[in-house]
């Protein structure tokens, strides 16, 4: 009954009504050139050239081929619906909202490389590699490098739970709070209360959530009775009945911000189940940073883009930066944010991955919910395997999805078969986003080894370079191993049903 519940709740929703609403309105505007087509010769002159153009564009498109194959796949068997879908779904444009807030912000076009200089020099000291790394990152995300930062890792759901009641209880000025899921429970009705108890005290407080990532576990217009609290809330990207391809490109990032002088992030949601409230999949093992320090400046920015960028603002940033006391840490910190194109120009989630894995010595241990990436991605720890580092990745056992579990596991024979060791956890879902190498470079944040996190969604993460915290993040590994259990190749093959629903389901696997 809660089930049937459930369903109907969800498919008389706004959301999959306006879905319903686009989809059935781009498919009825194409049945109907479909059939001028074919009784009005130009129509169909037009319509073939149409395509051609179409077919043009996605091949010389500047993305890897995963994506443009499905594209192409759908303008060649039914020209008018594909010509009709790939230009008002498959394609990002910059909005003249966009382009006029990317103009104005300063924060975006400050020169990072006057104030990453001396610190680039002394990790060029270091190590060359490790400077070439964070050159290209800082460039390409337009970040800054910090050192004399304090990070903390949180390995259980519990821990990260308490370390946020904690922060937001002890707000003196401000909080950011940014998620991409928010669910009805235990965990949202706590925070809500602490968060109109500190909006009484007159503290600011800042509340965003993805409409899509939510849209299942809390009402259309929850942030409008938060703002009844006086909470300044805000869902992002609204979903409508427009039919734009930003639909696609949901926020996936997790930051909180207390006061300018303490963030986290990581993979954890506010929802019960990634604190160990309730149980959906098993044992739900996740992780969060605690960063205090310098860094903390970059948090306060990302969420004040996220901020401005969703809701038409100009938040008057040096409001919010603080200047905090230094931490005598070890090691160099780079937080940084990707997105889709056009707002993000670059690809860095897999620019950044591949720099390290394609230059591991020693080993490479790697965490991820889902393994669904291009053929580049993949060989490129398969390769590292071969030349003799040892690579070890850890994926769930028990599946939030089993589409995407399965799209999981039609990966692991060729790593497999390279000497990749690939550990299921089997207690239960991780859903912890991590690697780290060699004992001097770690990424940990919110980015998943998939296509969504690489192409679609706005992410944020930790890059870092020798700091004690990667030790920290070791030790979790070690320990996650102790409760997984390995994959060997005769379990990595598919049956012949599984294989040949693999193939139908890659040629779509850049939209799971």
């Amino acid at each position: 009954m809660k089930i049937l519940k459930k369903f109907l709740h969800i498919i008389t929703s706004r959301h999959v009504f306006c879905a319903l609403f686009i989809i059935g309105g781009l498919i009825l505007i194409g049945l109907l050139e479909i059939y001028i087509s074919d009784a009005v010769l130009p129509v169909l002159i037009i319509n073939t050239i149409w395509s051609v153009i179409t077919m043009l564009t996605i091949i010389n498109r500047d993305s890897i081929w995963e994506t443009k194959a499905p594209w192409l796949l759908l303008v060649a068997l039914v020209p008018a619906l594909g010509n009709l879908f790939y230009w008002t779904l498959g394609r990002r444009y910059k909005t003249f909202r966009e382009r006029k807030f990317l103009k104005r912000v300063d924060y975006l076009t400050r020169d990072n490389g006057f104030y990453n200089e001396p610190i680039l020099e002394e990790i060029k000291q270091k190590d060359t590699l490790a400077y070439s790394k964070a050159k290209i990152l800082s460039d390409e995300a337009n970040t800054l490098i910090f050192k004399n930062t304090e990070l903390k890792y949180l390995t259980k759901g519990i821990d990260i739970y308490n370390q946020l009641i904690d922060l937001i209880k002890n707000a003196k000025h401000y909080i950011f709070m940014e998620f991409f899921i928010v669910s009805q429970g235990k965990a949202l009705s706590e925070v809500e209360e602490i968060l109109i108890s500190k909006v009484k005290e007159g503290v600011e407080v800042f509340f965003m959530y993805d409409d899509i990532g939510s849209f299942t576990a809390l009402k259309s217009n929850y942030y409008k009775k938060l703002r009844k609290k006086g909470i300044n809330a805000s869902c992002f990207a609204k979903f409508n009945f427009m039919a734009v391809a930003s639909h696609n490109n949901r926020n996936h990032r997790k930051i909180v911000v207390v006061d300018g002088d303490t963030a986290m992030t990581g993979g954890f949601n506010l929802a019960d189940e990634y604190f160990g409230f309730i149980k959906r999949f098993g044992e739900w093992k996740d992780s969060a940073v605690v960063i205090r320090g310098n860094a903390v400046e970059e948090f306060v920015r990302e969420f004040i883009f996220d901020w401005d960028l969703n809701n038409k603002t100009k938040t008057n940033l040096n409001a919010y930066i603080k200047i905090p006391q230094d931490y005598n840490y070890d090691g160099f910190v780079i937080p940084f944010t990707t997105g889709p194109r056009p707002i993000h120009n670059q690809e860095i989630p897999k620019h950044t991955l591949l720099n390290i894995i394609n230059q591991a010595k020693k080993y490479i241990y790697l965490t991820t919910p889902y393994l669904i990436n291009d053929r580049e991605s993949i060989t490129a720890l398969a390769n590292a395997s071969q030349r003799g580092v040892e690579v070890i990745i850890i994926t769930p056992h028990i599946p939030d999805k089993k589409i995407t579990f399965m799209l999981t596991r039609s990966n692991y024979k060729p790593l497999v078969s390279a000497g990749v060791k690939i550990y299921e956890y089997t207690p239960g879902f991780i859903h912890e986003k991590m690697l780290i190498c060699d004992d001097e470079y770690a990424v940990v944040g919110t980015i998943n080894y998939d296509y969504r996190c690489f192409l679609h969604h706005y992410e944020n993460a930790l890059w870092i370079y020798k700091h004690p915290i990667i030790i920290d993040m070791k030790q979790d590994f070690n320990e996650i191993i102790d409760e997984s259990q390995l994959c060997t190749l005769p379990e990595a093959k598919l049956n012949i049903f599984s294989k040949f629903f693999v193939i139908i389901l890659k040629i779509a696997a850049p939209f799971f």
